[in-house]
């Protein structure tokens, strides 16, 4: 059997510089939405940072009470994916241990690939955004 090839016909030049522009905006496209996936919130920081407690952990509920509802603190913990864990529930025991958290109350944050980057226990108001603005 004897292929026959079609001449093909030259394209004008608006139909090869649509093509060129459809293909340049496909490779930004899909380069922009593969960065924006892997870097998560281009606004928000990468760390996430973890506060671990008790419902009968006095210094905990002090914690809580000065710190974290302070709105200076809560303005700052909205650049970051903030988690609270009860240590008493099943939850709570698994990232406990996971993270090596001893005592309470505890914050750790954790870079983008969920290391362990700095621990800290119960501190101050100044202490804790000190803490928070390490890892910005």
């Amino acid at each position: 059997m004897k292929h026959t090839h079609f001449p093909r016909k030259p394209l004008n030049p608006v139909a090869l510089f649509n093509r060129l522009v459809f293909l340049a905006l496909v490779v930004f496209f899909a380069t922009s939405c593969a960065r924006w996936s892997k870097n998560g919130s281009q606004t928000r920081s990468q760390t996430q940072i973890i506060e671990f407690s008790a419902p009968w952990c006095r210094a905990c509920s002090v914690f809580e009470r000065q710190v974290l509802d302070d709105e200076q603190v809560k303005k700052k913990l909205t650049n970051f994916k903030f988690t609270q864990y009860n240590i008493e529930t099943k939850e709570g025991q698994h990232h406990k241990k996971r993270l090596g958290v001893s005592l309470i109350p505890s914050v750790v944050a954790l870079n983008k690939d969920g290391e362990v980057v700095e621990k800290i226990i119960g501190r101050s108001k100044y202490e804790f955004l000190n803490f928070l603005r390490r890892h910005q």
